[in-house]
């Protein structure tokens, strides 16, 4: 099948925040071996809903904290399945839409008044 040149967005797209949640998952791993062994069960569940749910590309971003002798560091993991020659193109597009989405929350504060880093 020939690819199409446009794209469209899917409509279920986006993610909802849920703040309990957050400050529930948001424990820091009492070792970075905890935190690896999170991240490969983690990674193993996207893998399995990747192939039931029929994804051909998909990109992980994770950040986690974790417990070390000089205190909480967070960890950073990425990575993709798929088509290669996506990978780029997937992530771009990603970084665009956060850029997109702060870009908005700095103008919705400013169009309401509210003092960003500035005094009066």
């Amino acid at each position: 099948m020939q690819r199409a040149k446009e794209s469209g967005a899917c409509r279920v797209s986006k993610f909802e925040s849920n703040v309990d949640l957050f400050r529930e998952l948001n424990v820091p791993f009492e070792s970075q071996d905890h935190a690896n062994e999170a991240l490969r069960g983690f990674l193993d569940d996207v893998r399995a809903a990747r192939e039931k749910h029929k994804i051909a590309n998909v990109c992980t971003i994770v950040q986690i904290d974790m417990k070390t002798e000089s205190g909480i560091v967070p960890g950073f993991s990425s990575g993709f399945l798929g088509d290669l020659t996506m990978q780029l193109p997937i992530a771009a597009r990603y970084y665009g839409q956060c850029q997109a989405e702060h870009r908005q929350i700095i103008d919705r504060a400013l169009s309401q008044g509210l003092k960003i880093g500035r005094e009066e």
